[in-house]
């Protein structure tokens, strides 16, 4: 009975239903990465500190656009700039692009980026 998984959640459907899903799936995460030693999993991992950051629609909106592009549209006009924010903080994060991010395009040769990246 999906009462007895998603207390309070047995009656939706659609991206209600799969955002309980996958906010538990990052409940169970954290408890195996804390309580059990479970080595890191990236994409759980990634999941995981989204939800703690803040940013689960985000991530959820923006790795299954495919599935649910009508409730990110929505989503979007509801929440100005937080996809670009979250794609940042991402970015920082796993220094890498986010998930429905355009590739970040290369360092200037001399930009401060570019500085860091060198180790100068």
């Amino acid at each position: 009975k999906l009462e007895d998984w998603l207390p309070g959640h047995a009656n939706d459907e659609g991206y209600a239903l799969e955002r309980a899903i996958v906010s538990r799936v990052a409940d169970a995460w954290l408890l195996g990465r804390t309580s059990f030693d479970a080595p890191p999993y990236m994409p759980l991992d990634e999941l995981l500190f989204a939800r703690e950051a803040g940013y689960l629609d985000e991530y959820l909106l923006t790795t299954r656009a495919g599935e649910f592009g009508a409730e990110k549209e929505a989503w979007e006009k509801d929440h100005p700039g937080k996809i670009a924010e979250f794609q940042t903080w991402f970015a920082r994060v796993f220094r890498k692009d986010a998930p429905g991010a355009a590739p970040a395009a290369p360092a200037t040769p001399g930009a401060p980026e570019a500085t860091l990246e060198a180790g100068k």
